[in-house]
């Protein structure tokens, strides 16, 4: 039987493995003069804790195959404001950034 532990650190090493891989594929596409659209999805959970999604949405060039990839999930503090949802998104899209560059 595996710890709870375990499989915390487990799932946080897979996590950055293929987080690392989703921001290369996302950074070969924009390289060859691809575009990535972001929405956005403000909900609440059953026991009303807020949260946020952001999704990355391209066409890959070489099988126009649509691809949809989640890029943040975090939880949301304080009023659903324009400006605190931007602020989220920015901390999510900058997170990747630096991912991207470790």
């Amino acid at each position: 039987m595996i710890s709870r532990r375990t499989l915390g650190r487990e799932i946080h090493s897979l996590y950055g493995t293929l987080f690392q891989q989703v921001l290369k594929c996302l950074q070969e596409h924009c390289d060859t003069g691809g575009k990535v659209s972001l929405t956005l999805d403000a909900w609440s959970s059953p026991t009303h804790i807020p949260f946020l999604r952001i999704t990355g949405h391209y066409i890959e060039g070489h099988s126009w195959q649509f691809r949809s990839i989640l890029l943040g999930f975090e939880r949301l503090r304080g009023s659903h404001t324009a400006d605190s949802l931007s602020h989220v998104s920015l901390f999510v899209l900058q997170r990747s950034l630096e991912d991207s560059h470790a």
